[in-house]
C-alpha cells in the first residue's frame, strides 16, 4: 500500500467479487491446504519484515513485482492449525503481560507520590 506504512492485514470471508484500490491481495486455492487464519498471521510478520525495503521518499512502498516473487514454505494443514493456536496462545500472554506491567507502573506511581506527599508534609 502506498503511504507511510505496509497497510493492514485482514480476511475477507465473502465469496463476492470485488474491487479496493491501493491493495494486493493474496487469494488462496485450497481449504484442503491452507488454513486462511496461518496466512493472515504469516501475512502480518511479512509486512514487518516489508516495511524495511519499502522504497520511495514521503510515501514508501513495495512494489507489486516484490510481493509477486514472494517463496513461502507452506506446512501441513495441521500443522498450520497448530501453529495459529500458538501464536494465539503466546499473544494472550503478552497480553496479560502488559496489562500486569501496567498495573505495576501506577502502584509505583501511586507509592511514589505517597512518599513524596509524605516528605513535603510533616
Amino acid at each position: 500500500m502506498i503511504g507511510g506504512n505496509i497497510g493492514n492485514q485482514v480476511m475477507v470471508e465473502d465469496g463476492l467479487p470485488f474491487s479496493v484500490k491501493n491493495v494486493a491481495l493474496f487469494k488462496y486455492y485450497s481449504r484442503n491446504l491452507i488454513f486462511p487464519f496461518f496466512i493472515k498471521k504469516y501475512m502480518e510478520n511479512l509486512a514487518v519484515n516489508l516495511q524495511f525495503s519499502a522504497v520511495g521518499g514521503a510515501q514508501p512502498f513495495v512494489a507489486l513485482g516484490t510481493l509477486r516473487n514472494l517463496v513461502m514454505a507452506l506446512p501441513p494443514l495441521s500443522e498450520q492449525h497448530r501453529i495459529v493456536a500458538k501464536v494465539d496462545e503466546l499473544m494472550a500472554l503478552c497480553d496479560q503481560l502488559k496489562a500486569r506491567l501496567a498495573a505495576a507502573n501506577q502502584l509505583q506511581q501511586k507509592l511514589a507520590d505517597g512518599m513524596v506527599e509524605r516528605a513535603i508534609m510533616p
